[in-house]
């Protein structure tokens, strides 16, 4: 045990000593703009908002105009609304009316989107993909399991976030209660989504 602590230790040196002496050789990162610039057009995708390969996977699979309905809300909102109508359901006031779509502010109350706020908002739209990407993983998402009344199903589920396990299990139970198909498609080593098929018919 000592042996082995002795050598992480060792490790982290050997790594703080070795990023310190990259610091002080590299100039000022105003000399960069462009990676900069770089930074900011990766952050579209990724970190809390959809991956690239997600928006590409809508892309392919929805045609252009249809709308999709978003459980949370994000940079992801934006890229989509170039191609879609979005109706974003954000708990958030922050996160309110920054991209182009119709917002539905629904706070969270025990432990998920207002239920009766949805159930007002929701009952008379109409949509081609659930997109379930909310509320954050540190409030949960498993409430939607509960409340599957709420949603039109029939239409492509997409789960983001399914590399997680309370977002995989709540992929494979939505399907099982549903009865339909489902894939989890994995787009890097740590990243993955789970989507929903529509039930054909026989």
């Amino acid at each position: 045990m000592n042996r082995l602590l002795s050598f992480h230790l060792s490790y982290i040196m050997t790594i703080s000593i070795f990023t310190a002496s990259i610091s002080k050789a590299l100039p000022p990162s105003t000399d960069y703009p462009l990676s900069c610039e770089a930074s900011q057009e990766e952050s579209r995708f990724g970190g809390w908002s959809i991956s690239e390969q997600l928006f590409k996977y809508i892309r392919k699979i929805l045609p252009e105009g249809c709308t999709i309905l978003e459980l949370g809300s994000g940079q992801g909102t934006a890229e989509l609304a170039q191609h879609y109508h979005m109706i974003s359901v954000e708990h958030d006031k922050k996160f309110l009316n920054l991209y182009p779509s119709s917002y539905i502010h629904a706070p969270i109350v025990n432990g998920w989107y207002d239920t009766r706020i949805l159930e007002q908002q929701l009952k008379d739209l109409s949509y081609d993909l659930i997109l379930v990407d909310g509320p954050t993983g540190a409030i949960g998402r498993g409430k939607f399991l509960d409340n599957l009344h709420l949603f039109n199903f029939a239409v492509p589920i997409i789960f983001d976030d399914t590399n997680r396990i309370p977002e995989y299990e709540l992929c494979i139970k939505t399907a099982e209660k549903l009865g339909r198909p489902f894939e989890i498609i994995t787009t890097d080593p740590q990243k993955t989504f789970g989507i929903i098929f529509m039930q054909t018919s026989q």
